[in-house]
């Protein structure tokens, strides 16, 4: 008599894979799944900028077992890369154009187009139709005027006035996601905008503030190296500060370049071979291509090749969705929000 469907991963990962439902059962008996699913309490993952707050990303998650099913497809069995069909998830110009006509921008950004400038941001008007929109998230305080309101400040602003937003680590930015897609840029509605960027359904999330930016002058840094460096200082010593902000600035590339070197990993990952996976540089942002040896255990154990062991700053995560802008404004108010959840 075979074994039941429902366990058989453990020894045939590739069937399994397919098999989701029974997948989620046995790691919800032993309590892998459960705190992930769709309803879980919102957490705050690794990312300084607490980037996995709810359930649609975490997806994205490492923790999340379910959400590795792409992965696997895509590297283990030798699968091609994404499909990204429909506006926010395209290939090619054509593709983004297949479900209406794209609506241009304003033409090139003017000076009057500017309301913020440093050595990483250019921020926009929010009304032109120019640029690309960036989102950070936010936790509203208890008994403080809402967000979208009062604006949103950085952790040293806040320590300035008092207010204990439980960080040790404090920053003079905030911290914005650089966007997941290099797609042509719809600029219809806002709705279409973020979808070109960031993809279907993100412009419905809560607790997020929206900003327009000009690409050429704004820069974007990988967020895995807060997560892999460590300093052989005291945490949160200004030591310690100085030496990761030292580490990130290793990774600084404008947000044009960004979206191109996005583009090209696309190719790279959709030729892939069996026996093989990628692993993002997390200075230059760009894919390689790796052999990996898979244990029976399937795409939660896997020997990278001994040249890789120690493979920092080699990072399994993708750079698409790890990606950081770094804004430097104290007080960020309402007059600079494109969109506030």
């Amino acid at each position: 008599m075979p074994r039941r469907k429902s366990v058989t991963f453990r020894n045939n990962p590739v069937g399994s894979v397919h098999n989701v439902a029974s997948r989620h059962n046995y790691n919800r008996r032993k309590g892998e799944v459960e705190p992930y699913r769709r309803g879980a309490p919102n957490m705050v993952g690794h990312s300084p900028s607490g980037f996995f707050r709810n359930w649609e990303q975490r997806q994205r998650n490492p923790l999340n077992l379910a959400g590795k099913r792409q992965e696997w497809n895509r590297t283990y069995k030798g699968g091609k890369g994404r499909k990204q069909k429909g506006r926010g998830h395209c290939q090619s110009k054509a593709e983004c154009i297949n479900d209406g006509p794209i609506t241009p921008s304003d033409g090139p950004i003017l000076p009057e187009d500017i309301l913020f400038k440093d050595e990483d941001v250019c921020i926009l008007n929010p009304d032109v139709k120019k640029g690309i929109l960036i989102f950070t998230n936010y936790t509203q305080p208890k008994g403080m005027t809402p967000v979208c309101k009062a604006g949103i400040k950085t952790g040293r602003q806040l320590k300035s006035e008092g207010v204990n937003f439980g960080r040790s680590m404090i920053h003079d930015y905030i911290f914005f996601r650089a966007p997941y897609f290099s797609d042509q840029i719809d600029y219809e509605s806002i709705h279409r905008e973020i979808e070109s960027s960031f993809g279907k359904k993100q412009s419905a999330i809560d607790s997020r503030v929206w900003i327009r930016v000009d690409p050429d002058n704004s820069y974007v840094y990988s967020s895995e190296i807060r997560a892999n460096f460590s300093p052989t200082f005291a945490y949160g010593s200004p030591e310690y500060v100085s030496a990761m902000e030292n580490e990130v600035r290793k990774s600084k590339k404008s947000m044009t370049e960004y979206l191109e070197i996005l583009g090209e990993n696309e190719k790279e990952i959709s030729t892939i071979e069996p026996g093989k996976m990628p692993l993002y540089h997390l200075f230059t942002s760009k894919v390689g291509i790796f052999p990996i040896r898979l244990s029976s255990e399937g795409i939660h154990k896997y020997t990278l090749h001994r040249s890789l062991r120690d493979r920092y700053p080699w990072n399994t995560e993708e750079i698409s969705s790890n990606s950081e802008v770094l804004v430097r404004v104290p007080h960020l108010t309402p007059k600079y929000f494109v969109k506030c959840t």
